[in-house]
């Protein structure tokens, strides 16, 4: 993809609610996306969504369940770390429950 020179916003958890509407407005404002989903179908559903507003801005996206403690994180980003990340949404849903001490 072609680097048009503008930040990215990198959004987890982006396929719905908040985080999608997220990065929508954030794809709205100018910026390109890094989107994160669990599946590979809706994930690309929602990049054609945010596309059909328009203007010619990157999208790329990663999947992977972020709820597993074995996810790699770090490892999925790494093909991003030389783009100019500026925002960071942490929205993804889920987790581990804590038991509850006394």
């Amino acid at each position: 993809l072609h680097d048009n020179g503008r930040p990215y916003a990198l959004i987890t958890g982006a396929i719905d609610g908040i985080g999608k509407a997220v990065a929508k407005q954030l794809y709205i404002r100018g910026f390109n996306l890094i989107i994160h989903g669990r599946n590979e179908e809706n994930t690309r559903q929602v990049v054609n969504e945010i596309r059909a507003l328009g203007g010619r801005r990157n999208i790329r996206y990663f999947l992977t369940d972020a709820t597993k403690a074995d996810h790699g994180f770090q490892k999925l980003l790494s093909p991003f770390k030389s783009l100019n990340i500026t925002i960071v949404v942490n929205n993804v849903g889920g987790g581990t429950p804590v038991k509850r001490s006394k």
